[in-house]
């Protein structure tokens, strides 16, 4: 799943950068063969969705312009999306053909290796019943360890924090007037710097958000 997840926002980003229907068609494979490796990768599309949407969301663009920016992302995202299908049906084609079972030995296997089930394998007992996220100490305390565990938090908090105020700051800035080159301390230029931690924490938040309540 970790290979899966780097080369799809890998390619998201491409996407993102110079859109085309051979990135787009890239990008959804991808996600379909993250999906096909494990369902967990299902926020990953958040990231898809971010970033063919980006570039239409620049702020100080044109209405017009705007508006046929977003009817190709919406292809895109359409041509991406047929992407996906066809990868998980050619590395997964048993949930097309039960999906009831493939669903019921999805939620057997979260309970074996995720929950802390008594039926489930002994080292992952300490989550059993527990307060969600409970291993977030772990990762600190024990996992990471001091200082190096909270430090980690911090940081990802940060991040979280940076991209969500570089993004406002797009937007709530008056817009640059139309050049060739962006000036350095557009809207536009932040918009599109606050792009890459906005499509890391579209996949990390999400996955952290469902994996945390699992582990429960």
């Amino acid at each position: 799943l970790t290979a899966m997840v780097t080369l799809t926002l890998a390619a998201s980003a491409a996407a993102a950068k110079r859109p085309s229907v051979k990135r787009s068609v890239i990008a959804g494979a991808l996600y379909g063969l993250a999906l096909a490796s494990k369902t967990s990768g299902l926020p990953l599309v958040l990231g898809i969705v971010l970033a063919h949407l980006w570039g239409p969301l620049t702020p100080g663009l044109p209405a017009k312009e705007r508006s046929r920016q977003l009817r190709d992302a919406f292809k895109l995202l359409g041509i991406a999306a047929a992407a996906t299908l066809a990868a998980f049906f050619i590395a997964m084609p048993w949930a097309f053909l039960d999906f009831t079972k493939f669903v019921a030995n999805q939620t057997a296997q979260r309970d074996i290796l995720v929950t802390g089930s008594p039926t489930g394998v002994p080292f992952v007992r300490q989550y059993w019943d527990t307060t969600p996220w409970f291993h977030l100490k772990n990762i600190a305390v024990f996992y990471l360890g001091l200082p190096i565990g909270p430090l980690a938090l911090l940081s990802a908090l940060l991040g979280l924090v940076g991209g969500l105020w570089g993004a406002w700051q797009a937007w709530t800035l008056p817009a640059a007037k139309p050049s060739r080159r962006l000036a350095p301390d557009s809207p536009a230029a932040r918009w599109h710097l606050a792009f890459a931690p906005l499509l890391l924490l579209a996949w990390v938040l999400p996955y952290f958000a469902i994996v945390g309540f699992s582990f429960a």
